[in-house]
C-alpha cells in the first residue's frame, strides 16, 4: 500500500497508513482559513449553548423503562460486535433479572451523562470500493464496528427524540430523509409537478442540486450542540449526545493487526443508530432563510432548490440569491458545498443566453441537460420509452419461465403472475396517493393534489395532475384514510406495558393437537383469573361484500353489544376496535379487575409489542386507555382464547360479530388504513387485469387452463421441468405447430396423424404414443386423478401428478422437443 510517498508492506503498517488516511478525512485541517474563522464566530456567539446542561425535569429525561429496553433489543438486526465483543444475539437471550441489571446500568449512564470509554472506540474494517486502486488507502470504504450495547441505548434515545421533534413539528417540512412515512418520491413528485406546470404555461424552471463535501465526515460537533439547544433539547439528552460525540477514537483492523488509536475531529460516528437523526437536525435549517417562493426539497443531505417563471433572467437572479443564502448558511455551520458536484438544470424551451450562469464561491456551476435526482432520471417520458419498458418486461418474463419468443406477452404475464406495466403504474400511483392522504396538510407534496389552473387543459401523466383521477378510477378516492404516521398524546415511554397471557396458545403448540383447549382455558381462568370480570371480543368480515362488524360480550353482567363498522376494514382492524371499545368501557365503568379475552393472536401481539404495521393509530388509543386505567390503581389483563372450541363467551362474541354483518346501516365510521387502501387498490387492479385477460384474443391455450389471473406458479423443484411445464401450459414449444409459426416447419402437422401437432394432440390423441399414454393414465388413476384433460393435468401443483406427466414425456421422447 502506498500513500504520500510512503510504502506499507505488513498488515500493521497498512493499518497505520489507512488510519491516518481515514482520520485526515475528518480533520479540521481540511477547513479553509475563512471556514475556521466563521466557525469560531458562530461558536463565540453561542458559547453557553455547548456546555453541559442541568437537568430540566422534562419527560425526555425520565429513566428508561424495561419495555423500552426490550423493544430496542427486539428491533436490533444482527450486526458484528464492537470492541466489547457483545453481540445482539447475546442480549436477546437475557432473562428478566439480567435485563433489569442492564437497565440499571443504562439509567446510571443516563443520569451521569458519561458513556463508558469503550463505547466511543471504533474498530474500522476497510472495504475496497469497486474498481478502485487496492494500493491506495483512499480507495477503501470504512466499515465501523461499534458497541452494540451503545446502539441499544442510542435506539432508545433516538425514539424519544424523534417523538418530540415530530410531535412539535420541529423538523423542516421539506425534509424527507430518515423520517417515517416519507420517501424520495416526495421530492421527485414535487419537482416533476413544477416542471409540468411550467410546460403547460410556457414558463421555465431552473433547478439547483446541492452536494455537500464530506457531509457526514465533516459535520461540526459544536454546531450540532448549538442546534440542539436552539430547538430546546437540554438536560440528560443533551449531555448524553455531547459526551457521545466527543473523544471518539478509531482503530483500523487489517487481518489480525490493529493500528494505534486516533482521535476523530469532526463528523457523526459511522454505523451509529442515532447519527442519521443528529445529521438531519444539523442540516434542518439549510433552506430556512430562503424565500418561500423558491421550491425546495431535502432528503438527508441531498438538497435542491427550484423556481419557475416566464422571465428566465429574473428566475436566474432569484435562484442565484437563494444559492448565496445557502452558501452563507454553510459558512456559519461548517459545511462546504462541492462546486464540481453541485449542478444546475434549465428546464426550458427557450434559448438560453450564453452568459446566463449560476455561480458559487465565485465559480460557475455546471449546467446539465439531464440529471439523476434521488435515483430518478429526469427526461422525456414519451410513449415510445414506455413501450420499451413493456419490451423489457416481456424479455424478462420469457427468461424467467423459458418461454418461446412466439408466446403472447399477455399469457406470459398471467403465467408468471406479473401485472401489465400500465396497470402496475396505476397501482403504484394510487398507493402513493393513499400514503399522502394519511398525512396532514404540512406535508408539502400533498398540495400537489389540489386543483390548479397551472396544469393547463392537457392531462399530462404526472402525479399532481392525475393522482386524484387514478384514485377515483380504482375506487378509493372517497375513502377516509387514517394517519400514516402516528404520534400519541402520551409520550410512548410513559405508556403502560400490558401483560398478555399466552399460556393456552403455548400449550396448544406444545401438544401439537390432541388437547382439550376448552378445558385448558377454563382451568387457567379458574386458577389465575377467578376474581376478574371476563370480557370477550371478536370481529368479523364478509370477504365478498367487504362488510365488517365487531362485538363485545361481558357474560357475568349480561352485556352483549355489536356494531357494524365501515366497509373494507381488515379483520385485524375490527378485532383491535373491539378491544378499544372494551378498554374504554372499563375506563368509564370503574371495574377494578378485568380480563380481556381475544382469539386474535396478531392483535394481542401488537398490544404486547407496542407495534402495529397497519393500525398504529388504534393501538395507541388502546395503550393510552390501558395506561389511564393502571394510573387509577385498577388492573386489566389480556389473554388469548381459542376460537370455535365451545367456550361460551367466545361463542357469544363470534355470533354477535357475525350478526352485525347483516345490519343495514354502518353504525361505527372508521377511517381505513393505508395498508387496507392498498389492498382495495390491489383487488381493483387485479379485476381490471382479469377483464383484459377475459377479452384478450391471444394466449387462449393458457386461458383454457388458467382463467384467473391470480398467480399459481407451478414449482417442481427442477428448473428444467418447470420450463417444460410452462411451455406446455403456454402452448408454445418445439412441436410442429410452433415451428410453423417461426418458419421452421411447412405444415405444422403431426407426421403420423396428419393433425396439427399441438400439446393437446401429443398428450391425448397422437397414435404414436398410445402405449405410453395408457401407462400414464393407469398411474394417474392410482393416485385418484379424475380430470384427464390438459387443464386437469397442468393446472395443479400436485407433485406426483407432475412427475407422472414428465415420465410420459420422457418415455415418448417429447420431453426434449418441448
Amino acid at each position: 500500500m502506498v500513500f504520500e510517498e510512503e510504502t506499507a508492506v505488513s498488515n500493521k503498517e497498512k493499518a497505520e497508513m489507512t488510519a491516518k488516511s481515514f482520520t485526515r478525512v475528518h480533520s479540521s485541517e481540511n477547513l479553509s482559513e475563512v471556514e475556521r474563522r466563521r466557525r469560531s464566530i458562530t461558536l463565540n456567539q453561542h458559547l453557553n449553548e455547548v456546555s453541559r446542561k442541568e437537568e430540566t425535569g422534562s419527560k425526555l429525561d425520565e429513566p428508561f423503562t424495561l419495555a423500552e429496553l426490550i423493544r430496542a433489543i427486539k428491533r436490533a438486526k444482527h450486526t458484528s460486535p464492537g470492541k466489547d465483543q457483545v453481540c445482539y444475539l447475546m442480549l436477546k437471550q437475557l432473562g428478566e433479572e439480567s435485563l433489569l441489571k442492564l437497565l440499571e446500568m443504562y439509567n446510571k449512564i443516563w443520569k451521569e451523562g458519561k458513556l463508558p470509554g469503550i463505547w466511543k472506540e471504533e474498530i474500522v474494517i476497510p472495504i475496497r470500493k469497486l474498481g478502485k486502486d487496492p494500493t491506495n488507502p483512499i480507495s477503501y470504504r470504512p466499515i465501523a464496528l461499534t458497541s452494540n450495547l451503545c446502539k441499544v441505548m442510542e435506539r432508545m434515545i433516538a425514539d424519544r427524540l424523534t417523538y418530540v421533534l415530530e410531535k412539535r413539528g420541529l423538523l423542516a417540512k421539506c425534509q424527507s430523509g430518515f423520517r417515517k412515512g416519507r420517501s424520495t418520491i416526495d421530492s421527485v413528485v414535487r419537482l416533476e409537478s413544477e416542471i409540468r406546470k411550467a410546460q403547460a404555461n410556457r414558463e421555465s424552471v431552473i433547478a439547483v442540486f446541492f452536494d455537500i463535501e464530506k457531509a457526514y465526515d465533516m459535520m461540526w460537533k459544536e454546531g450540532l450542540l448549538i442546534k440542539l439547544s436552539k430547538i430546546g433539547v437540554e438536560g440528560r439528552v443533551f449531555n448524553w449526545i455531547r459526551d457521545f460525540l466527543f473523544g471518539r477514537k478509531i482503530q483500523i483492523r487489517i487481518g489480525a493487526d490493529l493500528s494505534d488509536q486516533y482521535i476523530v475531529d469532526n463528523g457523526t460516528p459511522q454505523g451509529s443508530v442515532i447519527s442519521p437523526l443528529l445529521f438531519i437536525i444539523m442540516i434542518n435549517d439549510v433552506f430556512g432563510t430562503v424565500p418561500e417562493d423558491i421550491g425546495r426539497s431535502l432528503f438527508a443531505d441531498d438538497g435542491a432548490l427550484w423556481k419557475k417563471g416566464r422571465n428566465i433572467e429574473y428566475v436566474t437572479r432569484k435562484i442565484q440569491e437563494a444559492i448565496d443564502i445557502v452558501v452563507e448558511w454553510g459558512y456559519n455551520w461548517g459545511f462546504r458545498f462541492s462546486i464540481e458536484k453541485t449542478q444546475s438544470v434549465f428546464f426550458t424551451r427557450k434559448r438560453i443566453q450564453e452568459g446566463l450562469k449560476l455561480r458559487m464561491y465565485g465559480r460557475d456551476l455546471e449546467k446539465v441537460g439531464t440529471f439523476k435526482f434521488l435515483g430518478i432520471n429526469f427526461g422525456s417520458a414519451a410513449q415510445s420509452l414506455l413501450k420499451k419498458l413493456d419490451v423489457i418486461q416481456a424479455q424478462a418474463l420469457r427468461l424467467c419461465c423459458g418461454a418461446f419468443k412466439t408466446t403472447p406477452v399477455s399469457a406470459l404475464q398471467v403465467e408468471i403472475g406479473e401485472c401489465p406495466l400500465e396497470l402496475r403504474r396505476k397501482q403504484l400511483m394510487a398507493n402513493y396517493w393513499a400514503g399522502l392522504q394519511g398525512h396532514n396538510d404540512s406535508h408539502p407534496t400533498k398540495a400537489m393534489l389540489q386543483e390548479s389552473w397551472e396544469y393547463g387543459k392537457r392531462k399530462k401523466e404526472n402525479f399532481g395532475r392525475i393522482g386524484n383521477d387514478t384514485a377515483k378510477e380504482l375506487g378509493v378516492f372517497n375513502l377516509r384514510v387514517s394517519c400514516t404516521v402516528v404520534y400519541p398524546e402520551m409520550a410512548p415511554w410513559k405508556l403502560v406495558w400490558p401483560e398478555v397471557d399466552w399460556y393456552v396458545l403455548e400449550e396448544k403448540r406444545r401438544a401439537k393437537g390432541g388437547i382439550n383447549l376448552k378445558m385448558v382455558f377454563n382451568n387457567r381462568i379458574a386458577e389465575k383469573y377467578n376474581d376478574y370480570t371476563q370480557v370477550y371480543t371478536d370481529g368479523a368480515k364478509e370477504p365478498e361484500t367487504e362488510v365488517t362488524g365487531l362485538s363485545v360480550v361481558v357474560p357475568s353482567k349480561g352485556i352483549g353489544i355489536n356494531r357494524r363498522t365501515s366497509n373494507m376494514l381488515g379483520v385485524y382492524t375490527v378485532e383491535m376496535l373491539a378491544i378499544l371499545i372494551t378498554v374504554r368501557w372499563v375506563e368509564k365503568s370503574g371495574q377494578h379487575k378485568v380480563l380481556v379475552c381475544s382469539d386474535s393472536s396478531s392483535v394481542l401481539a401488537s398490544i404486547r409489542s407496542f407495534y402495529s404495521k397497519s393500525r398504529q393509530d388504534i393501538l395507541y388509543e388502546v395503550l393510552q386507555s390501558v395506561t389511564r386505567i393502571f394510573n387509577q390503581g385498577r388492573q386489566i389483563q389480556f389473554v388469548w382464547v381459542p376460537g370455535h372450541v365451545g367456550i361460551r363467551g367466545n361463542e357469544l362474541a363470534d355470533k354477535l360479530a357475525k350478526t352485525a354483518l347483516s345490519k343495514g346501516n354502518i353504525e361505527m365510521q372508521v377511517s381505513i388504513s393505508k395498508a387496507e387502501v392498498k389492498s382495495v387498490i390491489w383487488k381493483t387492479v387485479n379485476q381490471m387485469w382479469q377483464v383484459r385477460w377475459d377479452r384478450e384474443g391471444k394466449g387462449r391455450q393458457l386461458y383454457q387452463i388458467q382463467r384467473d389471473v391470480k398467480c399459481t406458479v407451478i414449482g417442481s423443484g427442477n428448473s428444467r421441468e418447470e420450463t417444460v411445464i410452462s411451455r406446455l401450459r403456454l402452448g408454445h414449444c418445439l412441436l410442429n405447430k410452433t415451428l410453423k409459426l417461426i418458419g421452421k416447419h411447412d405444415t405444422g402437422l403431426c407426421e403420423v396423424c396428419k393433425e396439427e401437432e399441438s400439446v393437446e394432440h401429443v398428450v391425448f390423441r397422437c397414435s404414436r404414443y398410445d402405449v405410453q399414454r395408457e401407462l400414464m393414465r393407469n398411474k394417474l388413476r392410482e393416485i385418484e386423478v379424475q380430470d384427464m384433460t390438459l387443464k386437469g393435468l397442468l393446472s395443479t401443483q400436485h407433485r406426483a401428478q407432475t412427475r407422472i406427466l414428465m415420465g410420459f414425456l420422457r418415455d415418448t421422447g417429447v420431453y426434449n422437443r418441448v
